[in-house]
C-alpha cells in the first residue's frame, strides 16, 4: 500500500472491504503485524468462473452473485456488532438468506411500530 501511494499510482487505499471482518485491521498494519489485507471477494461469489460466476450469461445468476456479496459482507458486519466473530467460510447463499430474514423481521417491526393515520 505504501508502494502504492509512493510511486503517484493512487492517492488513497481503502480498508472499508477488510474492516467488515476484522475491525483490527488499521492497528495491525500501523504497528507492521500485518502488511496486507485479506481480500474477500476471491470466494464471496456462487463460482470463480462459469455459468454461476459473476460473468454468467444469466442475468439472475449475476444479480445473486452481486446482491449476495453485499449480503456476505452485511451478515459479516452484523456479526461483529453482536459481538460474534467474523464467519469468512460463510457461504453466498446462506447469506442472502439471512440476510433476507433479517430485512423481512425489520420491516414488521417497523409496520408494527408505525402508528396508524386514517
Amino acid at each position: 500500500m505504501e508502494e502504492a501511494i509512493a510511486s503517484g499510482e493512487t492517492d488513497v487505499i481503502g480498508l472499508g472491504r477488510p474492516l467488515c471482518t476484522d475491525p483490527y485491521i488499521p492497528r495491525d498494519l500501523l504497528n507492521a503485524r500485518i502488511d496486507k489485507t485479506v481480500c474477500h471477494e476471491d470466494h464471496v461469489k456462487l463460482a470463480q468462473r462459469g455459468f454461476f460466476s459473476p460473468f454468467s450469461p444469466l442475468m439472475p445468476l449475476k444479480i445473486i452473485n452481486v446482491l449476495g456479496g453485499q449480503a456476505w459482507y452485511y451478515q459479516q458486519i452484523f456479526r461483529l456488532a453482536d459481538d460474534q466473530e467474523a464467519d469468512p467460510d460463510l457461504v453466498i447463499l446462506k447469506a442472502v438468506g439471512a440476510y433476507v430474514k433479517d430485512e423481512l423481521s425489520r420491516a414488521r417491526k417497523v409496520k408494527k411500530a408505525r402508528p396508524i393515520s386514517r
